[in-house]
């Protein structure tokens, strides 16, 4: 839930100590044989690593988010649907980045392909209406800002890695 911060791409602490927790912590209780032959195995295999980013105002507004990694158009510039795809895109690197550091590097050549979703709803279930024109005031567009805080779409910035299982009967 608390991943990444409201426009921004780096790994939060609280996501580092859930990959830890979920990877690092796992990892560590396997035997080194099936350490090993689980390397191996995913040896020519590609795992996706997927991120999202929150909708936070209106897709199809003409302004982006404070990201200056994903702003061709300048910082508070260019459509908001772009700028979060490459947001989560950016996101779904860090994630890449981290994974190949733990425990103590062991999956620094595993084929982690990092990919950007864009923007959702889908975790955190909030809805509004997303598809709504920009307003005009005195000729000029107003954006439309979601209904919900930053702290409850924080569940809509969120990543996904799953590794593929494997049997061996040893």
């Amino acid at each position: 839930n608390k991943n990444f911060e409201f426009d921004d791409a780096v790994l939060t602490q609280e996501a580092k100590d859930k990959i830890d927790s979920e990877i690092v912590e796992k990892w560590n209780k396997i035997p080194q044989n099936r350490k090993e032959g689980y390397l191996e195995f995913l040896k020519g295999k590609t795992i996706n690593v997927n991120a999202y980013s929150s909708i936070d105002a209106l897709s199809n507004f003409p302004d982006g988010g404070r990201y200056a990694g994903c702003s061709k158009y300048g910082v508070g510039k260019g459509p908001r649907v772009e700028y979060n795809l490459c947001l989560s895109q950016a996101r779904a690197e860090a994630v890449v980045e981290y994974l190949k550091t733990i425990a103590e590097g062991v999956f620094k050549d595993v084929n982690f392909v990092a990919v950007g979703k864009g923007e959702t709803n889908q975790f955190s279930g909030l809805k509004w209406d997303s598809e709504a024109k920009p307003k005009i005031v005195k000729g000029v567009p107003v954006n439309v800002k979601s209904p919900y805080s930053t702290d409850q779409t924080k569940s809509d910035r969120r990543f996904e890695v799953k590794f593929p299982k494997w049997h061996t009967e040893d």
